[in-house]
């Protein structure tokens, strides 16, 4: 029996762990931060200058001191004074022969090299760099004392990890303890900073242990269900200390009595002997039950818990001789070597190492740049401390409901787009760096908390601990480079942070090949533990790398925007240019005013008629300049325009003059590329049935490809507008084709998982093209990024399988078993479309799902194309539009689940609406008020079509659930033509297009209260189940939703021994009726993901 099992009978977190595991959170936090991180205020740098002793016994201030010997540069508006040289003159000349008072410095004045600095003691009294002067040549020092401390950390991983795998948890933890102390005082009498950075060395060797040990100790006396509870506890325990910190620098500001604040007080842990126990899990493990006999009486009878006396040896004889052949199997292959030497150990050890590393590295580094920040090192620390907690706090509710996975590359996610979006934020914007940098370490932090928990219960405990202290040892390699790209700063403040934010993001890329954790039982022996995981086949990686395949539909559909885009323009003025007027001075003299937008402004297509030539040489000789224009001048139309290049260098528009007369033709596009796609959803929907889905890709692949390229090397916009169309002909077939493809290989009961994985991707796909029209400019260059790059999709032609559907369909058995070993039966009737209309529940639901397909369709487009009409910067829109979409798929998949599709389908179209139709009462001006409420309406669209592509799905029964959904999506493909147009209103007003809109949400989100809901129901498969289904629904039945969730959810934590057992059989049944009738019966699958035109 594993202690797992025997847990629940001595109390999976009673009084007795929960005293211990407090009592080890101490040790856990305070001593890990005060001697990792105290190096951050002992060493570091205040603000310095070179010392001139002649100044200093005048009565001149500080700052006139500096302007008379320090040279300076000036960095923007602000004078900067040089921190290594000074003005070489004799001091006491200058003084008593000034004429004036403060004597003024002279530039021609020879400079030298400082011999000594004078500190400012604004922050702190004295700290290691002012008393030893490691600075200018010598301010490499404090790096390389970090990276020492984090050399020695590598040793002290592998040392202390084999010691508590070896001799016990408890006997490592107090040898850690023990140097801990003895090396921390030992830096605070340092005599100078070679021996300070010896014993840094030393003391680096008790670091991550002393927070290791005690974390595995507690989570080995704590049941499965509250490890998270308590790995998130002692993260709280540790970012507390980190705020601590901060105040004791605040408080001592002075290194020598910090040294002595943060090191003394570790002696009083020393009496943790008597209360914290050797690990009873390691101890049954090394057969050593009397010992772990003694433990659990005590936790029993501390937990309130009646067992027998000799309780361990009683369960061995229940067990037979079942204990003796696990304590064999458990003392085999233990070794180090144990986590490697099997394929799925290999993979999880890589996996969890590398991911160690980033983190290590990004937290780190993020906690030592609080002194590269350009603020107080205080307030930066301590703020820096105070958003682990939060972070903390919603990653325990995370990992319970997501799971570990999930939660970690989410979080490692949200730290590194935040750092890495601060090389968008000028220098000068110094809190909008500190804020991104404290994103930044809020997700990290996340993240960190998470990898403790996921890699222990991914490891064995045989070797548990030299499994965490192998991925910490390879960190610690990494940890070493931490100083180094701290250093960078002195080059750029924003350079370390957009290195650490991409490491993390490539370290959250990498944990999509781990399995899930949540609710399973820790691995005991290293077979358990390569068996853990090894067929995990619930959302595969196949079905991975298929989402990625969205991002080209998201971007070759919108990089329209960008092509055609129309920066600001005006009449060109040949002789004009060649004056020296300033732009603004040519268009004022050259461009009549007309009313535009409630305002005047100048004319974008009329000019004055006049001889400039003569108009300049007459100016310039009455001394009139620049001149001013004469309204009785006369008007002609424009043969020729300026555009603006401050946003876009070239675009379609400008490349051709397609404004005034001509501004008609990018609309005329757009509408041109809706129409393409009506054609294409029905021909590729016929070849993907008749071909199959995989073929049909790849097809659709090379025609997207090959016309998007084309259409960069058009010489006019009519070959460009056919080339638009041919690729629009591809769309929504290449978003629906490899949906379907994962849709048929995926379980029935992740089918609200893949629709919402799927709008997430296009979310994160608008962002990705925003952030690529911004640095290519050129709409050629940004045509070529955006359609050749999607040559390489190819190379799925090895990775994506066909659809055993498809093939089963079409009798290809023997294909079919190969992907889908078992036996199906498919249903003999077909259905036609006839059955949509033919019986009056199926005819209403069919005509409300058309109605509200097609005001979601039209309002999703509009918002998207709006992005050029907000008058904001083009690309800030497009992005901030595409970003709202990432949380709106989130919130559906809370809600869908919570309150049901209809309501949250209505929910999310009734905000959109309100939110849009506000925008009526908004002044013309406030377009930040306007770009807000558009953002909303975008946030509730976008979360109503995640809703919809389940909810039309769970509606139609099997046999035509496909044809039903493709005439949702060709009728509101036909009214998506009008999309454009809508939007191209806003030249009118800039509020129209979006009270529209939202009248639109709001009829859609009213109609959809008429459907019938379909949480927790039965697919239906029939004509007959599909028209008795919802005919007898109950309008307000989301409370009853939302109370079945809470009551399973309270179910699941306080009946967890039985959760697991009843969730598995009940997704095991619901999964293999599905598959035997609903999953399988469809032979039309291809149009399942409806065209988001």
């Amino acid at each position: 029996m594993e202690f797992d099992d025997i847990l629940p009978k001595l109390g999976q977190f009673g009084r007795y762990q929960k005293f211990v595991y407090f009592m080890l959170c101490i040790p856990a936090s305070l001593p890990a931060v005060f001697l990792t991180f105290n190096q951050v205020f002992m060493s570091a740098t205040p603000e310095h200058w070179c010392e001139i002793p002649e100044l200093k016994d005048t009565n001149m201030t500080l700052q006139q001191r500096l302007n008379l010997s320090i040279p300076g540069q000036l960095k923007g508006s602000v004078n900067v004074y040089n921190r290594c040289i000074a003005y070489a003159v004799n001091w006491t000349a200058v003084v008593t022969t000034s004429d004036q008072w403060p004597p003024l410095s002279n530039t021609s004045w020879p400079t030298e090299s400082c011999r000594s600095w004078e500190f400012d003691t604004t922050y702190y009294d004295e700290t290691l760099v002012s008393k030893l002067n490691l600075v200018c040549d010598n301010k490499w020092w404090p790096s390389v004392a970090t990276t020492a401390f984090y050399a020695g950390s590598l040793f002290g991983n592998v040392l202390f990890g084999g010691v508590a795998d070896k001799w016990g948890r408890k006997l490592a933890f107090f040898i850690v303890l023990g140097l801990e102390f003895v090396f921390a005082i030992a830096c605070t009498f340092s005599p100078d900073y070679i021996t300070y950075t010896i014993f840094r060395t030393l003391l680096g060797l008790t670091f991550p242990a002393i927070f290791q040990i005690p974390f595995i100790i507690g989570m080995e006396l704590t049941g499965p269900d509250y490890r998270t509870l308590a790995g998130m506890v002692v993260c709280i325990f540790f970012a507390s200390a980190m705020c601590l910190l901060a105040v004791l620098a605040y408080l001592c500001r002075h290194w020598y009595k910090l040294a002595l604040w943060t090191s003394i007080p570790c002696v009083l842990l020393f009496g943790l002997w008597w209360i914290v126990p050797e690990s009873p899990r390691w101890l049954l493990n090394k057969g050593r039950r009397e010992e772990a006999e003694i433990i659990v009486q005590k936790m029993a009878k501390s937990n309130r818990k009646e067992i027998c006396k000799n309780f361990l040896n009683s369960l061995q004889d229940e067990e037979g001789g079942s204990c003796a052949e696990q304590q064999q199997r458990r003392q085999h292959s233990s070794s180090a070597l144990g986590l490697v030497q099997t394929s799925n150990m290999r993979k999880k050890t890589i996996v969890i190492t590398f991911n160690w590393l980033s983190n290590a590295v990004v937290y780190n580094g993020l906690s030592y740049m609080c002194a590269n920040l350009g603020v107080n090192d205080y307030v930066a620390f301590f703020i820096s401390g105070l958003v682990e907690i939060p972070s903390y706090i919603i990653t325990w509710f995370a990992m319970q409901r997501w799971g570990r996975r999930c939660s970690l590359i989410v979080a490692q996610l949200i730290g590194g787009v935040a750092c890495v979006c601060t090389m968008l934020v000028p220098e000068d914007q110094v809190w909008v760096t500190v804020s991104l940098s404290m994103i930044g370490k809020f997700g990290i932090s996340g993240s960190f908390s998470v990898i403790y928990i996921f890699a222990g219960e991914l490891y064995p405990t045989v070797v548990r601990a030299m499994g965490l202290a192998i991925s910490s040892f390879v960190a610690g390699i990494g940890l070493i480079a931490s100083p180094t790209i701290v250093y960078l700063a002195v080059y750029s403040r924003v350079l370390p942070l957009i290195i650490m934010g991409l490491l993390s993001v490539a370290g959250a890329l990498a944990v999509v090949w781990l399995p899930e954790t949540l609710g399973c039982r820790l691995p005991e022996t290293i077979a358990e533990g390569e068996a853990f995981g090894k067929d995990l086949t619930t959302y595969s990686k196949q079905n991975k790398n298929q989402q990625f395949v969205h991002h080209t539909a998201a971007i070759l559909i919108f990089n329209h925007l960008f092509l055609s885009a129309t920066p600001e323009h005006w009449c060109l003025v040949p002789e004009l240019i060649a004056s020296n007027l300033s732009v603004s001075e040519r268009i004022h003299l050259s461009s009549p005013l007309e009313w535009r937008d409630g305002d005047l402004h100048p004319s974008r297509c009329s000019v004055y008629a006049i001889n400039w030539t003569d108009a300049l040489r007459v100016s310039k000789n009455s001394g009139e300049w620049p001149p001013q224009p004469n309204l009785s001048w006369p008007i002609l139309s424009c043969t020729n325009w300026e555009f603006d290049t401050r946003s876009y260098d070239s675009t379609l528009v400008s490349e051709f003059n397609l404004v005034c007369d001509n501004k008609w033709w990018p609309t005329f596009c757009m509408a041109a590329f809706n129409v393409g796609s009506l054609c294409g959803n029905l021909a590729w929907g016929w070849v993907a049935d008749r071909w199959g889905r995989r073929n049909a890709f790849f097809l659709i692949l090379f025609t997207a490809v090959s016309f998007a390229t084309a259409s960069a090397f058009v010489n006019n916009y009519i070959t460009y507008t056919v080339f638009r169309t041919l690729v629009g002909f591809t769309y929504p077939a290449i978003f629906q084709v490899p949906f379907i493809i994962v849709v048929e290989l995926t379980g029935p009961s992740h089918r609200t998982y893949v629709g919402i994985m799927t709008c997430l991707f296009v979310g994160l796909a608008e962002i990705a093209l925003a952030v690529m029209a911004y640095y290519i400019r050129d709409w050629f260059k940004l045509a070529l990024s955006t359609s050749l790059p999607f040559a390489l999709l190819f190379v799925y032609w090895w990775i994506l399988p066909e659809s055993p559907r498809w093939l089963l369909n079409k009798n290809r058995t023997h294909e079919a078993e190969e992907k889908f070993p078992e036996r199906v039966y498919l249903s003999d009737y077909p259905g036609s479309l006839k059955d949509l209309v033919r019986t009056p529940n199926l005819r209403r639901k069919s005509l409300i799902l058309m109605f509200i397909w097609t005001m979601t369709s039209i309002v999703y487009g509009g918002l998207s194309l709006m992005s050029t009409s907000l008058g904001v910067n083009d690309y800030l829109a497009f992005m901030m539009l595409g970003g709202v979409e990432v949380p709106a798929c989130l919130l559906a998949w809370l809600l869908m689940d919570t309150i049901g599709r209809r309501w949250s389908f209505c929910a999310g179209m009734l905000l959109a609406g309100a939110a849009c139709v506000c925008t009526y009462f908004l002044d013309e001006g406030d377009l930040w008020g306007g770009l807000t409420l558009t953002l909303v309406g975008k946030l509730g669209n976008s979360l109503a079509f995640c809703v919809l592509y389940v909810f039309a799905g769970e509606l139609f029964p099997t046999v035509i659930r496909a044809r039903g959904i493709s005439m949702c999506t060709f009728v509101a493909g036909i009214t998506a033509v009008s999309s454009p147009y809508i939007v191209y209103l806003a030249i009118h007003s800039r509020a129209l297009p979006l009270v529209i809109m939202g009248l639109m949400c709001v009829l859609g989100g009213i109609f959809a209260i008429f459907l019938p809901e379909t949480l927790r129901c039965h697919l239906p498969e029939t004509i007959e189940e599909g028209e008795e289904f919802g005919r007898d629904r109950k309008l307000f039945d989301c409370f009853n939703n939302i109370f079945i969730h809470f009551s399973l959810t309270f179910r699941g934590i306080f009946q967890t021994n039985h959760k697991g057992v009843v969730l598995r059989s009940v997704l095991n049944s619901v999964h293999i009726s599905v598959i035997d009738s609903s999953e399988l019966d469809s032979q039309e699958m291809w149009t399942f993901f409806p065209q988001r035109s």
